[in-house]
């Protein structure tokens, strides 16, 4: 087994030459560039696609699973005890995680540069999916890297699968509503204005890449 969200995972994965020998159709990993640097080369290139959440889902998400996720290293049981707010305000609240990672920098403060930057990441190298458009998102990268044939029973049963995996992640991800402009909102707001740009800038590209390849009228 290869964990590709660790750097030692991804150094086993290299080593075991993933790519080269035709192991994995699909490879998911948050060290984008690490992963891009050190598993693909200019013989074997790989296609991004992600799925675009709003940070403030996203935290608030968060928030939640880290004060209950007793089985994850993640794990921290003084998060349930702050309110959300406190959280917001903690070393314990991601900071325009998105951004960083595309971008690989992980520290320090980001600037105008960095946000063009990532929004070019985006726009060039990036098949865009959208959390709140899981199924047509899902749709798309079956499409896109022809997963299933259209008309065949295999496409009928794909279509199941993915519903069923739509029901079941919408329950998963389930949480009281923050109020927009509120108190919890603005204080997640404010630790992520970056992911913020970045995540309207998706639904752009999102929506551009619906009428370019998708052939979505909207």
């Amino acid at each position: 087994n290869v964990d590709t969200n660790t750097l030692s995972g991804i150094e086993r994965a290299s080593e075991l030459k993933l790519v080269h020998e035709r192991m994995a159709d699909i490879m998911v990993s948050p060290l984008v560039n690490d992963f891009a640097k050190n598993v693909f080369n200019e013989d074997h290139m790989g296609r991004m696609f992600a799925l675009f959440r709003h940070p403030v889902d996203r935290a608030i998400s968060m928030y939640y699973y880290l004060g209950t996720a007793s089985w994850d290293p993640l794990f921290n049981p003084k998060v349930k005890q702050m309110t959300l707010v406190e959280y917001a305000k903690s070393a314990s609240m991601e900071n325009n995680w998105v951004t960083r990672f595309l971008l690989n920098k992980l520290s320090g403060p980001l600037k105008k540069d960095d946000m063009r930057a990532a929004k070019e990441v985006v726009r060039k190298k990036v098949l865009v999916g959208l959390f709140d458009e899981i199924e047509g998102s899902m749709a798309r990268f079956e499409k896109y890297f022809g997963w299933t044939q259209p008309g065949t029973e295999d496409e009928a049963d794909t279509g199941k699968c993915r519903k069923a995996i739509v029901e079941a992640w919408d329950k998963r991800h389930d949480h009281p509503p923050v109020s927009q402009g509120g108190p919890e909102w603005n204080a997640i707001v404010a630790a992520n204005r970056f992911d913020l740009e970045l995540y309207q800038y998706a639904k752009l590209v999102y929506k551009y890449q619906g009428k370019t390849f998708f052939n979505v009228v909207a």
